[in-house]
């Protein structure tokens, strides 16, 4: 008699549930689990341990051989798949994003050129005029973060099924995205920005 410590039995994310263990001889079953620790390749550990058995019973098989590392993964295969979706999705959205970004940017850099060109033509730097266009770009990429965390603190619950080991509303991972966010956005401003800085006032002023 004794007590072991728990083990997941099921699965990964299942919290261990109540076991009992009895003597193979007190309840026997037709088959059983083996478990084998080597460091020679998994082959090998398979034809040395069928070998060993055909030595102590000429009726044993070995059926189905797996490594640890195979079961584990095949576990987590269904939940890999679909968060390898989601990352491609995300990665997709960042992508349009920051096209968007960059789209809006160079429309209001167009659409500003008399504007830009007299604040040069009146004393502005060449540092001012890229420090307002990419503090539009932030404050674009402030708002549309604001709504993002707004939206995954709500949509935490829904995927907390898919997480294993992250929680749906984990700070750090919240820092990093957001983190990665603005530096996407700020990188798109950034062309725009430049454009803006390399209006010649004298041909912004003669525009219409």
């Amino acid at each position: 008699m004794g007590v072991v410590g728990d083990v997941k039995q099921y699965a990964l994310d299942q919290q261990p549930t109540m076991q009992l263990y009895v003597p193979y001889r007190q309840e026997p079953w037709n088959y059983m689990t083996l478990v084998v620790k080597g460091d020679a390749p998994t082959a090998d550990l398979v034809a040395g341990l069928r070998s060993q058995l055909k030595t102590m019973d000429p009726d044993a098989t070995v059926s189905d051989p797996e490594t640890l590392t195979g079961i584990l993964e095949d576990s987590i295969q269904s939940r890999r798949l679909t968060m390898m979706l989601l990352v491609v999705f995300a990665a997709l959205a960042l992508v349009l994003a920051a096209i968007g970004i960059y789209g809006v940017l160079s429309y209001v850099v167009s659409q500003r050129t008399r504007e830009i060109g007299v604040r040069i033509a009146l004393g502005a730097t060449r540092s001012h005029v890229l420090t307002m266009v990419l503090g539009h770009g932030f404050r674009l990429a402030v708002i549309g973060a604001v709504i993002g965390i707004a939206l995954a603190l709500f949509a935490g619950r829904l995927v907390s099924t898919l997480l294993f080991g992250v929680r749906p509303h984990d700070a750090l991972t919240f820092g990093i995205i957001t983190s990665t966010i603005m530096a996407v956005a700020i990188l798109a401003s950034y062309l725009p920005a430049r454009r803006a800085t390399a209006i010649d006032p004298m041909e912004a002023l003669r525009q219409d």
